[in-house]
């Protein structure tokens, strides 16, 4: 095993060969506050302390030493180690006098003991971690005052450092249980302490009190991070005038405006879960607010109708806010804005008029707001009805044409989940509508995809979560990415995706029982299943199952697949996936009409003549077992059935994967079989080799005792099937092995008697 100091240090090569000193000083910044967080709120942050964020993070991302995933920005744990140990060695003995403090605990007892210099830039501070610490040294009897020199000391990857990394830093990325602001431990820092850090640009603070006045303050803050912020208002000697992201979720303000201050520079602010926040602030002192977020605000009744003064803002974040009553006409007035989030705010009303007239917007957040809710307690009709569904109030219903026309035709996204639409609250069609191209439905009671959207040719992405009503999703188009999952009463999904289709989610359908995805009018994902006694003869044949389907009288099998994330009890069914069809069946033997039969998982061939006919296919069967009493959990949830058939003399190949499980019970067998048509894949006389896996995570669960390959020529007939009793008469024989047999002579004797 490598020493982990030896792996930080061939780490930091990469960390050396960063050619430009931004880089190098724009990497330390994100290891140090920013892993975890948005990455449009990072940029806004790091483009204000001057750096050139967006190119830095190319750079960084060309090294590998940072990407990007659902706009978060990532970085191995290890990386950011050695990122820690860099700052860290600035200064190993004195803290105070580091760019950067990163640690919880170090940053407390720099403040505490007030040695911070003016070579800081960054500090971040969380209480609770402080206190959770000192529980820990008091339980393992090691109470006792440390050094900075032995804290040091102590390995990067620890549990402190762990249980730090649970708290990502972000825009919206801290998470917790309580509602307002408290101190988590009892100690009160001053002010003070910050008075010689001139050059502090980026501070975050979790649950810290400070005592004193702010007069001394830092001057220079670009980001201000502050959860449970313990004041009612802003201390009017607080200079935030250069911050550029103010965030104080969780915390006592009632008011964020002290009357005199102009933050001029601010672009982003974050009052979420602020319980006591009522007073809405002065819009003119934001003039270059880009991002307002007010989530979970309780006491909030109304807004300012002086929004509407703020010409930049692009996002409006309201959701939660469950007392508020009204928006202001005002808000008609902004004209750059993108996203509105009124999500949960069920007590809202005359939205329509606001809304229509939002000609920039392009996302409506309306989740949660339950449509079929007509009446106030003081018999006041609903905003949400006058919005969206109005026609709910009479009976017989209107036309819902007028009312969903009142939806800006700017939009791009529409959110719906949630609000109890059904069937009959869509229109005919969402001409209305023409930019739409995102829509989520999830959470409704609809039975069917409504069709408006079906006929919506723009409708890009489609999100369809825990419709429990939901029976049939057909028709869509031109799909980039969807989302059927937990719909308990599906059964039948046709979509169309486009070639650049980004990810597809579709389990947890416990009733799907026919899905298939066209991918360039091409089938790409096809799952049908259908009763085993409905299918043709033809079928039965290519299957090489026996004449009389005795086994259909047997118990229901245990199926599992992929689609419903669990097992079902049913009938014997027919598979139908993309390239094969097939079957599970219990029973421990390969019927003698398969021309090849081995022990084990593989057998090799060489591809017989049958009197000059022609090869159609091949059916391929496999018994198997579950070794473990457990393994039927185990082996569908995390593993596949596969086969994979090489064609040695022409150098081809081909895979067949099965998302469908058969599962045997306690001390049984089960057989597959799957029929596979494969003109062009083999001739007379190849050399083939056959071998199934029952995947790489559990195959030692999964015991594979026989195999067989059964060659399917162009002119069998239905009778070249044994009967069940000459079926179970040659159960008795021994097996063949794939050196017993070239052909199948039954098939010559039909040959003969068609002569």
């Amino acid at each position: 095993m490598i020493p982990h100091k030896d792996i930080l240090q061939k780490l930091k090569l990469s960390y050396d060969s960063l050619q430009d000193d931004e880089d190098r000083e724009l990497f330390l910044h994100i290891a140090c506050f920013f892993v975890g967080s948005d990455k449009v709120c990072t940029v806004e942050i790091l483009d204000g302390c001057d750096f050139h964020t967006e190119i830095g993070i190319r750079d960084l991302a060309d090294r590998c030493l940072l990407t990007i995933e659902s706009n978060k920005l990532v970085m191995h744990h290890l990386v950011q180690d050695m990122a820690r140990k860099v700052v860290d060695q600035e200064s190993p003995k004195e803290p105070g006098k580091r760019i950067r403090l990163w640690n919880h605990k170090v940053s407390f007892n720099v403040l505490r003991e007030k040695i911070g210099t003016t070579k800081i830039e960054g500090l971040t501070l969380d209480m609770d971690l402080v206190k959770k610490d000192e529980f820990a040294e008091m339980a393992s009897g090691t109470n006792r005052k440390r050094g900075f020199e032995e804290f040091e000391d102590q390995p990067f990857i620890s549990n402190v450092a762990s249980s730090f990394k649970k708290y990502c830093f972000g825009f919206s990325s801290w998470k917790s249980g309580s509602t307002g602001p408290r101190n988590s431990n009892g100690e009160t820092l001053e002010t003070d302490a910050f008075a010689d850090m001139c050059n502090l640009k980026l501070l975050q603070l979790k649950y810290v009190q400070l005592g004193g006045s702010y007069a001394k303050f830092p001057k220079g803050l670009r980001w201000l991070c502050w959860h449970g912020f313990p004041l009612p208002s802003l201390p009017k000697d607080f200079h935030l005038e250069r911050v550029v992201v103010l965030e104080m979720p969780h915390s006592g303000l009632k008011n964020v405006s002290n009357g005199t201050m102009c933050l001029k520079s601010l672009k982003v602010l974050n009052l979420s879960h602020s319980q006591m926040f009522s007073i809405n602030l002065n819009a003119a002192m934001l003039p270059n607010l880009q991002k307002f977020v007010l989530n979970n605000c309780k006491m909030l009744v109304k807004v300012s109708e002086s929004i509407g003064y703020l010409d930049r803002l692009v996002l409006l974040d309201l959701s939660d806010c469950t007392r508020l009553r009204k928006l202001p006409r005002s808000i008609s007035m902004l004209k750059h804005l993108e996203t509105l989030d009124i999500s949960g705010c069920s007590n809202l009303e005359n939205l329509a008029t606001e809304v229509s007239n939002m000609e920039s917007l392009r996302v409506l957040r309306a989740n949660r707001i339950d449509a079929q809710w007509m009446l106030s307690a003081n018999r006041e009709v609903r905003a949400w009805h006058s919005f969206i569904c109005p026609w709910l109030l009479l009976k017989p219903r209107r036309n819902p044409e007028t009312s969903w026309n009142s939806l800006p035709s700017s939009l791009v996204t529409l959110e719906l989940m949630n609000c109890n639409l059904t069937d009959g609250d869509f229109p005919k069609d969402f001409s209305s509508l023409s930019m739409l191209r995102e829509i989520d439905l999830s959470q409704n009671p609809i039975c069917s995809l409504p069709d408006c959207i079906k006929a919506h040719a723009g409708v890009e992405v489609l999100i369809l979560e825990s419709c429990k009503m939901l029976q049939s999703i057909t028709g869509m188009k031109d799909l980039r990415r969807f989302s059927v999952v937990g719909c308990s009463s599906l059964e039948k999904v046709n979509l169309q995706i486009t070639k650049d289709e980004e990810y597809s989610s579709y389990g947890y359908n416990r009733n799907l029982i026919e899905f298939t995805i066209m991918k360039n009018h091409l089938e790409h994902h096809v799952m049908k299943m259908e009763p085993l006694e409905n299918v043709d003869d033809q079928v039965i044949d290519n299957l090489g199952l026996p004449y009389n389907l005795g086994y259909l009288e047997k118990p229901n099998i245990k199926l599992f697949t992929r689609v419903w994330k669990t097992t079902k009890k049913l009938p014997p069914q027919l598979i139908r996936r993309n390239n094969w069809i097939g079957t599970f069946l219990p029973g421990s033997k390969i019927p003698t009409s398969f021309n090849f039969r081995n022990m084990g998982s593989s057998i090799s061939i060489v591809v017989s003549s049958c009197l000059g006919l022609r090869i159609r296919g091949f059916t391929f069967a496999a018994v198997y077992t579950l070794c473990h009493l457990d393994a039927p959990t185990y082996l569908p949830r995390y593993s596949e059935l596969s086969f994979t058939v090489s064609n040695k003399t022409k150098n081809k190949s081909r895979f067949v994967y099965s998302d469908v499980y058969g599962i045997p019970e306690i001390d049984e067998d089960m057989t597959w079989f799957f029929y596979l048509e494969t003109q062009t894949l083999f001739d007379v006389g190849d050399e083939v080799d056959i071998s199934m896996d029952a995947g790489e995570v559990h195959r030692k669960n999964c015991k594979i005792k026989e195999v067989g390959v059964h060659i399917v020529y162009e002119q069998e007939v239905k009778s070249t099937r044994l009967t069940i009793e000459e079926e179970e008469e040659d159960y008795h024989k021994p097996p063949i092995h794939e050196e017993m047999q070239s052909h199948d002579p039954r098939v010559e004797l039909v040959v003969d008697k068609l002569d």
